[in-house]
Parts: structure tokens; C-alpha cells; sequence
């Protein structure tokens, strides 16, 4: 059982699992969940599946039902009835119900709350082998889980990349999952997926896919819950399909830069000025080695690398973004990057290049710093 906020209001969505041991193909009587606090009772709906439930011998199948609550209310145990009725004499049906079970919930809400928490990565996720979402065949990883700048103040963001690997010998639909991570306080976070081009995952291919968090400058990512969910089965409601405990990766200091499934080794770089038409441009020569994990695709819309050049004073005076894929893409090998537009126009000397990963978001562009290159 959890507890999320709707469109309603409060509401506890609550997971029962019914399985037929008899010989017999049977069909499921009503089943109503209650849920119980200290004040007052609150009377469940079943959202999903919505119509009459028949199960074959031995058949398991998952029931998934909504509390509606009101604000601030904590249930402290939950009562599962049938529906009965009974016929009078003049023929008046005259419906009730049967409470057949009662669960205390003290400390079963929490389940992850004693489990350690793990770095930055993680896979394959262990999903609800009874969710709809995620195919059989289909792992899921998280890969990365960074924390970025943002063009803005007020807020960070928390980005994480899961890779989607189809282990199966036939195309996969990409599972459109939701995600939210819970910080140590209690408090979730919706996450804002990336907009994606590929609608099947190819056999034997991974598929990369990002995600962002909008957090307060507070949050450090030391101890926070990743949930993913499905928010089709039941929309409005979203049904939790996998939880595992998380942090933010810290950042290394190394000539690799890390840019998933990209990996950037720089081997040389130089500074130098061009001044034409009145005004300074700069060109960066670059040597690089770029690889590139085997078999993982990404499209347009993956982040990019960023290079800002930074004065002596701090100030930023042009930037050029590039990415890892198309015709103008990051490859291995000598290449350069003109800074053009600069916000001055006298001569700078002992120049900084700050190395970012960049993504878009629908708040704007979110940052990562990877490296800072200092011109000597």
C-alpha cells in the first residue's frame, strides 16, 4: 500500500493478489477494501481490472483498488469484505457487507525503509512480476543518477538515465514508465521524462532513456527512493511497479569524462584567439578519444556536451553546444570549436573552459559540470 495525491485528493492505493487453487475455472465475488484510522472508515473502489475478474486453476492474477482520504487522515489498518445480500418475502433485495479479513498496516507502509542505500546504479530492477507495463524479457537499469545545475534559480536537477535492454529474439514496445524519487524528508518528486523517438526496442539492443527531478537547493541525494510506476493501468491513479533505495553518483575528477554510454578521453587541448571584422573569436583545438558502450542507442534528444568559456573574473563569455549524435557529432580525433559572439571585445588571456553534460528538460537546460580545463 502507498499513499499518493490525485486529482481528487488524498488517496491509499492498496495491491491484492488472488490466486485460484481449485480445479475449477471460477469468477471472483465482489471484494470491497476498507481502510480504517482511529476517526473514521474510508471505503475503497476496485480501479483495476474494472471488470468481472475469472481466474482458470492455479491462475494468480493482481487487484489494485483506491482509498479515497481525506487530508492528513493515516489508516492504521484495512478491512476486506464481500458484497452479500438477502431476499425478503416481498421480494426486496437488500444488500451488505461482510468483513472477511482485517490487516493491521503498522510499519508494513515503509517495507524500504531499512534497506541500505545503494550507489548511483542499479539493475537489473526487480519489477512486480505481475505489472503490465514492463514485458517479460525487457530489463531495466538504472545507469546513472547525477545531480545538474539549472539555468534559474530556486532549484537543482536530479537526472537519471535508465537503460531499457530487450533480452528477448523480437521488437518490445518501450515501456512508457513513470518515475518519482522520494527524498530522506518524505518528500516525492515527480520525474519528467525525456521525449523519446523510438517506440520499439529492438532484439538484443539497449535503449537509452532520461529522466528529471526538480529539487530544492537543499536536497544533497544522499538517501532517496526511486519508484517507478505505471500510470496507465489505472489513470488517473498511478500504480507503483518497482522501489529500490538510491544516491546521487559523486563526481570524479579524471581525464575520462562520462557522458552514458558515452566515454570522452581527452588527450590534448589549446586555446587560441582569431580576431576578425573588429571583434576577437576563439578556437579551441580539441584531441579526443570518444567510446562508446556496444549495442545501446540513443536519439536527438540525448544530452550533448557543453563548453563555456569562463575569464579570469568569472564571466562567462560564449558557449558551444555539442552533441553526441548526428552529422556534426563529437568524434575521436583532432577537431576544434570556434566560441564565437564573445561578450567582450578586448583580448582575455588565461581563459577556463567549464566541460558540462547538457539536457533539456521542460524546465529549461539542466547542467552537470564534468571537468574544468584552466589554460597555463
Amino acid at each position: 500500500m502507498i499513499y499518493q495525491n490525485s486529482t481528487q485528493g488524498p488517496v491509499a492505493l492498496v495491491a491484492m493478489l488472488v490466486e485460484n487453487k481449485g480445479s475449477m475455472k471460477e469468477t471472483l465475488p465482489s471484494l470491497q477494501i476498507d481502510g480504517n484510522s482511529d476517526k473514521k472508515v474510508y471505503h475503497g473502489k476496485r480501479i483495476a481490472p474494472v471488470d468481472e475478474v475469472t481466474l482458470e486453476p492455479g491462475e494468480i492474477k493482481q487487484l489494485y483498488y483506491a482509498i479515497p482520504l481525506e487530508n492528513d487522515a493515516e489508516l492504521k489498518s484495512l478491512t476486506v469484505l464481500n458484497q452479500e445480500n438477502f431476499v425478503q418475502a416481498d421480494k426486496t433485495v437488500i444488500d451488505f457487507s461482510i468483513g472477511r479479513l482485517a490487516i493491521q498496516l503498522d510499519g508494513e507502509v515503509a517495507k524500504l525503509s531499512n534497506q541500505p542505500a545503494l550507489s548511483g546504479t542499479i539493475g537489473p530492477i526487480a519489477f512486480d512480476p505481475y505489472n503490465k507495463l514492463v514485458q517479460q524479457g525487457v530489463e531495466v537499469s538504472l545507469v546513472e543518477l547525477h545531480m545538474h545545475g539549472a539555468e534559474g534559480d530556486g532549484y537543482q536537477t536530479a537526472v537519471a538515465k535508465f537503460k531499457l535492454e530487450n533480452k528477448t529474439d523480437r521488437p518490445s514496445p518501450v515501456p512508457n514508465f513513470l518515475a518519482e524519487l522520494r527524498t530522506s524528508n518524505g518528500s516525492s518528486y515527480a520525474g519528467a521524462r525525456q521525449t523519446t523517438a523510438a517506440q520499439e526496442l529492438l532484439p538484443n539492443l539497449s535503449y537509452v532513456v532520461g529522466y528529471s527531478f526538480n529539487l530544492p537547493n537543499s536536497e544533497k541525494g544522499n538517501d532517496l527512493v526511486m519508484n517507478l510506476l505505471d500510470g496507465q493501468l489505472a489513470a488517473p491513479y498511478q500504480i507503483p511497479i518497482a522501489s529500490f533505495r538510491t544516491q546521487v553518483q559523486a563526481e570524479k575528477d579524471s581525464d575520462v569524462l562520462e557522458f552514458y554510454p558515452f566515454e570522452v578521453k581527452m588527450n590534448f587541448w589549446s586555446m587560441s584567439a582569431l580576431f576578425e571584422q573588429g571583434r576577437y573569436k576563439y578556437k579551441m583545438n580539441l584531441d579526443l578519444d570518444i567510446k562508446r558502450l556496444d549495442n545501446i542507442v540513443v536519439d536527438q534528444n540525448f544530452s550533448k556536451m557543453k563548453l563555456e568559456l569562463v575569464d579570469s573574473r568569472g564571466r562567462v563569455l560564449g558557449s558551444e553546444t555539442i552533441a553526441f549524435t548526428g552529422v556534426n557529432r563529437l568524434v575521436s580525433g583532432s577537431q576544434s570549436v570556434i566560441f564565437e559572439n564573445i561578450k567582450t571585445e578586448q583580448f582575455e588571456d588565461n581563459l577556463t573552459v567549464n566541460v558540462y553534460e547538457s539536457m533539456d528538460t521542460p524546465f529549461g537546460e539542466a547542467k552537470r559540470l564534468v571537468k574544468t580545463l584552466v589554460q597555463r
